[in-house]
């Protein structure tokens, strides 16, 4: 019934996939007044295609609620794209994904519409909202291989009150299996991996500008022992594409813009139990000296145990209790205390 809805004002930002349909799902039996929005971030994006859109608004208009487009190239442009190459032009490998969370889509929509036009923004990102101590906290979700916390360290504490996802109490098989019941055909489309803007024109002139040959060098013997195709083809930690025969697997241990140079080595250069970050955004906590807990130093890489301690106003240092492979200089380190999001760097 509709009388027993919650009367707050709900957004769901959908994409056109299986996740967000299901969060759409959850608010129309939830919300009274619910609007679904679909971002439109450029020309051959594989996140929200024409094809996306088309299934948003499709599953809106079946759930009986109003869909509109926001057109946020010129934003995307600035904030991501450029920033992403930016960080590749500094010899770093870049995680656009969590900056878009923040400046494109989830933050910069509650910064704009609540509480003004919205009291709930409703994502199908795979975490979930909890309070602890007085504060609104990002958890884990309840399908821990499809988490997506780590893509979300780098929003305010004071915006995730309006936040909701209710993915994140579900298993994806779960979600697929409610969708299939009810009928619904999205259930069975694939999800995206891809960097959404990889075929953009913009992007595709920016990487061929980086795609020059240079020298590959073994980071022990200074010896130049091959020629890389362009340095953004390459990250710290990377074995396949190198076109080396050496004796023994080589991997990328570093990345320098200046010379554009590629420097290898043996796995045990990428072996460190440290690692240094800096632009600290504090989730879950008052910002501390120093805390235990555990970290995550990419998307798919497991939690290990560790101990933060703040280096300077905006520095800290993160060691964890086993030498880990490929810290790679930016991507974000988030660090975790009972499952709970406390804090996210960029690692330097």
């Amino acid at each position: 019934m509709k009388s027993s809805l919650s009367p707050l004002r709900a957004a769901i930002l959908i994409s056109g996939g299986a996740d967000s349909t299901f969060a759409l799902l959850k608010a129309t039996r939830k919300y009274r007044f619910v609007e679904a929005i679909t971002f439109s971030f450029m020309e051959k994006s594989t996140c929200c295609t024409p094809s996306d859109i088309e299934d948003a608004a499709y599953y809106s208009k079946l759930f009986g609620v109003k869909h509109r487009i926001i057109d946020v190239s010129r934003e995307f442009s600035n904030e991501v794209i450029k920033k992403t190459e930016n960080i590749y032009l500094s010899g770093k490998t870049p995680n656009p994904c969590a900056i878009c969370n923040k400046k494109v889509k989830i933050e910069q929509f509650i910064k704009t519409n609540c509480p003004a036009k919205y009291d709930v923004v409703i994502t199908g990102h795979y975490a979930r909202i909890t309070k602890y101590a007085g504060r609104y906290c990002i958890e884990r979700a309840v399908d821990i291989k499809k988490d997506q916390s780590y893509f979300l360290g780098r929003l305010s504490e004071p915006y995730l009150k309006y936040l909701e996802l209710p993915c994140g109490d579900f298993s994806k098989t779960d979600i697929r299996r409610e969708l299939e019941e009810m009928g619904l055909e999205i259930h069975k489309k694939r999800e995206s991996q891809d960097l959404c803007f990889a075929d953009s024109s913009e992007y595709k002139k920016f990487k061929k500008q980086l795609s020059l040959p240079g020298n590959i060098i073994h980071i022990a013997t200074g010896e130049v022992i091959g020629k890389h195709k362009g340095i953004i083809n390459y990250t710290v930690g990377q074995r396949k594409g190198l076109g080396i025969s050496w004796e023994s697997p080589l991997y990328v241990v570093k990345v320098d813009p200046a010379n554009n140079t590629i420097f290898v080595g043996e796995k045990e250069f990428l072996y460190t139990d440290t690692i240094y970050i800096n632009n600290i955004n504090w989730l879950c906590s008052d910002k501390q000296p120093s805390l235990d807990g555990k970290v995550k130093i990419r998307s798919l890489s497991p939690l290990f145990d560790a101990h933060f301690t703040e280096t300077g106003s905006d520095t800290a240092k993160i060691t964890v209790n086993k030498k880990i492979f490929a810290v790679t200089p930016g991507q974000l380190a988030v660090f975790y205390k009972n499952n709970r999001l406390i804090l996210s760097g960029w690692i330097i």
